[in-house]
């Protein structure tokens, strides 16, 4: 999606945005979930006659659409509002995650989600700090950086997601 007004200067501002988006999602028939309120649901049926949910993962103006045809969800939020120009197809990033379709041993096609690029863009950042500062990490401070240090800082930023 693309927001062409400012969202900064009146303290209102971002939660008058939220909840204009919130109500167009309501009117697609999707529900916020108790757990988290950028999780959407709403109960749906493929083809088939299976039932399921979809399920709409929202971020400001990011949204992951997780459906048998993600398609047709995209094209009603499309109605609503003017998406970036080659913003819809399959994911291949989403918050700073990579993100692609692997077939699992069984045969079954998946998604897979990997924060390892992420992971290494901060470690990278974490080293040039300390070189900046003229020190840098060794041996088993290194690995206790990847086990710990980036884990934990990752907590930290993400902390109001969970």
């Amino acid at each position: 999606m693309i927001i062409e007004k400012a969202l900064y200067g009146l303290k209102t501002s971002g939660a008058a945005c939220r909840a204009l988006l919130a109500s167009s999602r309501t009117e697609l028939g999707y529900e916020s979930t108790r757990a988290d309120p950028d999780v959407w649901i709403c109960a749906a049926v493929k083809p088939d006659g299976f039932e399921y949910y979809e399920i709409l993962l929202v971020y400001v103006d990011d949204i992951f659409v997780i459906a048998f045809d993600a398609k047709l969800t995209m094209d009603a939020i499309g109605k609503l509002y003017r998406l970036k120009e080659g913003s819809v197809g399959p994911p291949e990033r989403y918050l700073g995650a990579n993100i692609k379709r692997v077939q699992l041993p069984n045969g079954t096609m998946a998604w897979s989600i990997s924060a390892d690029e992420y992971v290494n863009n901060v470690l990278a950042t974490v080293k040039a700090t300390l070189e900046s500062e003229g020190t840098k990490l060794k041996g088993k401070a290194s690995k206790l950086c990847r086990m710990v240090v980036v884990p934990t800082w990752m907590f930290h930023r993400n902390a109001t997601r969970l």
